[in-house]
């Protein structure tokens, strides 16, 4: 793709340098020439959540100039990093001449919107384990275990799905410290949950059985200095 054309110019950033931070306004869609930069959300106070890793060959920066509105992630150049940019205007004609490019673009920002929906469900997870963690939750040895249990299902399963779900009966034993319904066509529903032990949850969802995948992944509190 012959970039020059459009009246773009090359800029060189060290490791560790930030391109761009969140929350500022747009102003250029960046193509990596060589070098990886890492685009990284912030999530929880002195906490961000990687994103997205972008090579040479690949470009970023494009949802901001598309959309008018702040950045929604910040990026750092993890090795000496040389980019090409493009300004709004540039941007456009590019996207107007070349139509593969323009529809490479949309897939590779549908596929992004996906993975960052994914994180983001994943870090309110997290939040939820470090803020509504039920005080009594101490480190000893007979404390319990936290599970993140995720249920995946398909559309036609969705309405059963939901009702069962919502209507659980848990045992006195088990800690519902809280739970996210991701909606779409597959849909998925997360539970964070403390118990003595893992029979105890499979009994209580017991009547899902045959409606989701199950996913039972053990999780521990975070700790923020």
């Amino acid at each position: 793709m012959d970039l020059e054309r459009y009246c773009g110019e090359k800029r060189f950033f060290s490791a560790e340098s930030v391109i761009f931070e969140e929350g500022d306004s747009p102003d250029f869609i960046y193509f990596v020439q060589s070098g990886k930069v890492a685009l990284k959300k912030k999530v929880i106070v002195r906490t961000e959540r990687l994103l997205h890793i972008v090579t040479t060959g690949e470009y970023f920066g494009e949802m901001g100039l598309m959309t008018g509105k702040k950045r929604t992630a910040t990026a750092k150049a993890i090795e000496d990093t040389e980019v090409f940019l493009l300004g709004k205007s540039g941007f456009l004609n590019l996207f107007k001449e070349d139509p593969e490019f323009g529809l490479k673009m949309v897939n590779q920002m549908a596929g992004r919107l996906q993975k960052t929906s994914e994180e983001l469900v994943y870090s309110e997870l997290e939040l939820a384990l470090s803020t509504c963690k039920p005080d009594h939750f101490q480190f000893t040895i007979d404390e319990k275990v936290i599970f993140i249990v995720k249920l995946s299902f398909g559309a036609e399963n969705k309405r059963s799905v939901l009702d069962v779900a919502n209507s659980i009966e848990w045992a006195d034993e088990v800690d519902v410290i809280t739970s996210l319904y991701v909606p779409g066509k597959d849909g998925a529903i997360f539970f964070v949950l403390a118990a003595n032990c893992l029979d105890i949850l499979m009994s209580a969802m017991s009547r899902l059985e045959g409606l989701v995948e199950w996913e039972f992944l053990p999780a521990v509190p975070l700790q923020f200095s």
